[in-house]
């Protein structure tokens, strides 16, 4: 079932990666929308450290970041709060604001943490599987909205954003599910050969 689904799930990502591609590049024939750079690993950091930083490195740091904590009932309390943190101080230039919203998220994610774990078995367990899927699929929709800074100046004030994200958010759901039933290791394998895949296609293609 592992090798099904591991391949079942990655031929759907590369499949739905192109069709985006495909709509992309009508849009921008007809133009409907405006084109952004996209950041270039291998020109900034070189052949060698493009393919680490694309096939070691992001994999392990983001499938720990956003996946590993959803197995972890306490750790999903912080990365839920810290997440929302996190995107209210993405549109806040001021240094003590942000600080300010930091401390209140970290604040509010103790306070659950220690008000969840003085319930009954019982109660936390009512309390998680109501609140799993919304950390689930908030978990992908940050992912997706994350590899926004892999395009140069696109912003969400343009909703061609969509087009850029799609596949990362797809991607985060089948790396959600490879993780849930099968284990961290094998979200960070499928990570690293899809991304691997993705950077093959760019040297290949330029």
């Amino acid at each position: 079932m592992l090798k099904r689904d591991f391949l079942a799930l990655f031929l759907l990502d590369v499949l739905f990666a192109i069709a985006v591609m495909l709509v992309y590049e009508l849009f921008l024939k007809l133009k409907l929308i405006k084109e952004y750079e996209s950041f270039d690993l291998f020109k900034e950091f070189g052949l060698f450290w493009g393919l680490m930083l694309g096939c070691v490195f992001a994999p392990i740091i983001e499938e720990f970041l956003f996946r590993w904590p959803l197995r972890k009932r306490y750790a999903s309390i912080y990365f839920w709060f810290l997440s929302i943190a996190a995107i209210a101080m993405s549109n806040i230039a001021d240094l003590r604001l942000n600080v300010l919203v930091f401390t209140l998220g970290l604040g509010v994610a103790i306070f659950s943490h220690v008000l969840l774990k003085k319930q009954s078995q019982t109660k936390q367990a009512v309390f998680w599987y109501t609140f799993y899927p919304f950390l689930f699929y908030f978990s992908a929709l940050i992912f997706g909205f994350v590899h926004i800074s892999n395009t140069k100046e696109l912003t969400l004030e343009d909703p061609s954003f969509i087009f850029y994200i799609s596949s990362q958010i797809l991607g985060g759901l089948t790396l959600g599910y490879l993780r849930v039933k099968y284990g961290i290791k094998y979200s960070i394998l499928f990570h690293a050969c899809f991304n691997a895949f993705a950077l093959g296609l760019a040297l290949l293609f330029g």
